[in-house]
């Protein structure tokens, strides 16, 4: 074969198991089928990249842009056909529509492995982004799954002593202890809002201040802690 470009001698070489021909005057090279796809996968493992961002400069080159080709493929004959590689890189190889092999002119071959190995890290970086997104999501669903169970359970505890104050024969015991639970439910309905709140004192005039937020969790808890201590003082 010779060098659809310069017409000069092909020299063939090994690139990790697979024979590739490079030419010995423009080194252009020409890949037969699946071949280029390898050679660039062997230059992204082997060769370091000075510049791998793998972006255009410049407008995008449109099938419109781009002149008819007048290299023959040198395995077939037919007429070579410029295109985009990856349809948006700005790099233009030639390849056969018959045979499917492709030529590349010199250093092009290094810009696409670039090309594509910027590909795979910005398709790796949005896998991860996704990832991290569907992670905080799940652990937001769960938090408020749990709140909505701590609401439910806590209500019907609140419930359950009015039903309950409406039979017991001390009823004005419970009646009076019914006022005592709106502070603990509150805690444990709205932990995450109080826990918010800051410039507040514990007393009303004297006491320390709250500088810092607190964790909705530890106000939860708190709550939980009052409700179970008044129901076990004035009913268990």
């Amino acid at each position: 074969m010779k060098c659809p470009f310069c017409n000069s001698a092909f020299k063939q070489s090994n690139i990790d198991g697979k024979v590739i021909d490079i030419c010995t005057n423009c080194n252009g090279i020409w890949f037969d089928q699946n071949e280029l796809q390898h050679y660039v996968n062997f230059i992204q493992k082997n060769i370091p990249f000075q510049n791998s961002s793998g972006k255009n400069n410049g407008k995008l080159i449109t099938v419109n842009d781009l002149h008819e080709s007048s290299l023959l493929c040198p395995c077939c004959g037919e007429l070579l056909k410029k295109i985009n590689y990856l349809y948006n890189s700005n790099i233009i190889v030639d390849r056969c529509s018959k045979c499917g092999g492709v030529w590349a002119d010199k250093g092009e071959s290094e810009k696409i492995a670039a090309r594509s190995k910027a590909e795979n890290q910005n398709e790796l970086l949005g896998e991860n982004l996704i990832k991290s997104l569907t992670k905080d999501f799940n652990r937001e669903s769960n938090k408020q799954k749990r709140i909505l169970a701590y609401r439910i359970l806590s209500g019907t505890i609140f419930v359950s002593c009015l039903i309950y104050s409406a039979f017991s024969p001390d009823r004005t015991k419970i009646l009076a202890l019914t006022p005592s639970l709106i502070l603990p439910i509150t805690f444990i309905w709205f932990g995450d809002e109080l826990g918010s709140l800051t410039g507040i004192r514990f007393g009303r005039i004297v006491g320390p201040v709250i500088t810092q937020k607190t964790p909705g969790s530890f106000v939860r808890f708190g709550g939980w802690l009052m409700l179970l201590l008044l129901l076990w003082r004035n009913i268990l």
